[in-house]
C-alpha cells in the first residue's frame, strides 16, 4: 500500500434540518423565480413590479431599504418568499445534500481554483411548507395557502457571488436564528 496522492475535493456541508440542492455556475443562473409574499403587501408588490419592471423596482426597493434601515429584514423575507414553483433540481444540474451530510466534488474544486467569479444558487423546502418532515398531505400544505406543489422550492441563495475561495476546503450551510426567525 503506498503513497497514493489524493486529489483535493471541495465539500458542501448541510448543517440545516432540511435537504438542500445547490449549484455552482460560472454564469448567473436564470430561474423562473416568483415572489409569493402573502396578503396585500405581496399583491401590491407584484402589481407594482409588473407595471414598472423588475430592474427599476429592485433599485427603488434597495434605496428605500437603505433609507429606512430595513436591508436585513428584506433579505430575511426574500429567503422565505422567493420560490420556484415548478422545477426538478436534478434535471437542472443541482446536487442534492441530505440534512447532516456533505457533498464532496473534485470538479467544483477545479472550478474554484480557476479564480473565476462563480455563483452559488441553493434550493430548499425549509420555508415553503408547514412540516416538510411529515408524511401526511396536510403537513405538506403551505402555511399561507399559496398554491405550491411537490416540485416547488424556496431559493434562499440565488446567484450569490463566490470569490477568493481558492484555499477553502468547502462551504457550510447553516440555519441562523435571529429576532425575525430562521434564515440560511
Amino acid at each position: 500500500m503506498g503513497n497514493s496522492i489524493q486529489k483535493r475535493k471541495f465539500a458542501v456541508k448541510n448543517k440545516t434540518e432540511f435537504n438542500i440542492y445547490f449549484l455552482v455556475t460560472e454564469e448567473k443562473l436564470n430561474l423562473d423565480v416568483e415572489d409569493i409574499r402573502p396578503g396585500k403587501v405581496g399583491e401590491t408588490k407584484r402589481n407594482v413590479k409588473s407595471f414598472i419592471g423588475k430592474k427599476l423596482y429592485k433599485k427603488i426597493e434597495k434605496g428605500v431599504d437603505k433609507a429606512m434601515g430595513d436591508t436585513l429584514r428584506r433579505e430575511h423575507m426574500e429567503q422565505r418568499d422567493r420560490v420556484v414553483l415548478d422545477i426538478t433540481p436534478e434535471d437542472k444540474g443541482f446536487k442534492h445534500v441530505l440534512s447532516g451530510h456533505r457533498f464532496r466534488s473534485q470538479k467544483i474544486k477545479q472550478k474554484i481554483s480557476t479564480e473565476n467569479l462563480l455563483y452559488l444558487t441553493m434550493l430548499t423546502r425549509q420555508f415553503l411548507i408547514q412540516d416538510s418532515l411529515s408524511n401526511n398531505a396536510e403537513g405538506h400544505s403551505r402555511i399561507d395557502d399559496f398554491p405550491v406543489g411537490r416540485n416547488s422550492y424556496n431559493v434562499p441563495l440565488y446567484n450569490v457571488r463566490l470569490k477568493n475561495l481558492e484555499d477553502a476546503r468547502g462551504l457550510s450551510i447553516n440555519t441562523v436564528k435571529d429576532i425575525m426567525g430562521e434564515k440560511i
